[in-house]
Parts: C-alpha cells; sequence; structure tokens
C-alpha cells in the first residue's frame, strides 16, 4: 500500500497521459460533512444521467449558480468557478458503465465526502490504464477519457462538478496552471 505522499506522486505523474491531475487547491477535510448536508437539500431534484440512452448509473442535479455555492465552495475555487460552463451536483453508487461524457470536455471535480471506491481509466482497447481514488481530494478530469466506476456496494460518492464544453481537457489544465491550481 502506498502512503498519500506517494499516492499523489504517482497521480500527479500521469498528467502528461491526460486523465486527471490533482489540483492544489483543496478543501479541509472538516467541512465535508456541512457540503454533503448542504447537497442533501437537492436529493430529490436528482436526475439520472443516461449515455448512448441508457442509464450510466450516475445520478446529476444542476445547473447551479453561483450564488447557489457554500461559500467554502466559492473561497476555495474561486477562480475555477469564474470561468466554468456549468456547475453540477453529481452522485454515484458505482456500476458506472464504460463511458467518456458526451459534452463535458473536462470538469474540476470536487469530493463532498471521503470514499475507498476509485473512477477507473481505459484505454482504446478497453484495458485499464490507471485509477484515481479521491482520497477527498479535488482533481481535474478528462471527461473526454473512456471512465468507469467500480460498484461501490453500499458507498455513495458525492461531488461537485465545475465543468467545461466547450475546450478541452489539456486546454483546462493550462488554464488552471496559470490561475496557480498546480505546482
Amino acid at each position: 500500500m502506498f502512503t498519500n505522499e506517494q499516492t499523489k506522486t504517482i497521480q500527479n505523474s500521469f498528467k502528461d497521459l491526460s486523465f486527471f491531475r490533482r489540483v492544489t487547491k483543496q478543501l479541509d477535510p472538516s467541512v465535508l460533512p456541512q457540503l454533503l448536508a448542504w447537497q442533501e437539500t437537492y436529493v430529490n431534484d436528482y436526475m439520472n444521467f443516461s449515455y448512448k440512452g441508457e442509464a450510466d448509473g450516475n445520478t446529476v442535479f444542476g445547473p447551479i449558480t453561483t450564488e447557489e455555492l457554500p461559500s467554502i465552495i466559492v473561497s476555495t475555487f474561486s477562480e475555477a468557478i469564474d470561468c466554468a460552463e456549468d456547475i453540477l451536483l453529481l452522485k454515484n453508487k458505482g456500476n458506472v458503465v464504460l463511458h467518456y461524457d458526451v459534452t463535458r470536455q473536462a470538469s474540476l471535480t470536487i469530493p463532498l465526502n471521503v470514499t475507498k471506491s476509485c473512477t477507473r481509466f481505459w484505454d482504446d482497447d478497453e484495458k485499464e490504464i490507471c485509477q484515481l481514488y479521491h482520497n477527498g481530494e479535488a482533481y481535474l478530469q478528462n471527461n473526454k477519457a473512456v471512465h468507469s466506476v467500480e460498484d461501490n456496494g453500499d458507498e455513495v460518492r458525492y461531488f461537485l462538478q465545475l465543468c467545461w464544453h466547450k475546450h478541452n481537457y489539456i486546454y483546462w489544465q493550462n488554464v488552471l496552471e496559470e490561475l496557480g491550481y498546480f505546482k
């Protein structure tokens, strides 16, 4: 098993493979219960998300306006929020099928809880390339890379996603780097 620092080093080494990259701006883990309670106010408004006409295992709510966001989110991620094209809440319990996002190019994915499950990234031959364990940390993700989520059992993952549709992952990685989101 890797230490958290070894995991971060390994995950950051994937930046050139264009799957995901950990951002340096992070929420204090002590605020996650408050954020999880906040997203519960939308629980009846979540809708099933589909891929090629079939439910993909995700439920989503949005778009959310900046005014609806908790102040800790706005103060931590203000620059990314200012350039986000959509802000969504995402919830899944696993069994998210192998897919790429149809409209989203990239997203800054901010966990609202800490979970043990991962997002798996695949190559064009459907061979697994790498896994992303959020461990409560925010990452820029390439939503055009083929990915899936393992069966989480009873564990539910909650995220806030700042989404971009018009430009690809590399573009947003460069923009966020200029804004100080990467070391």
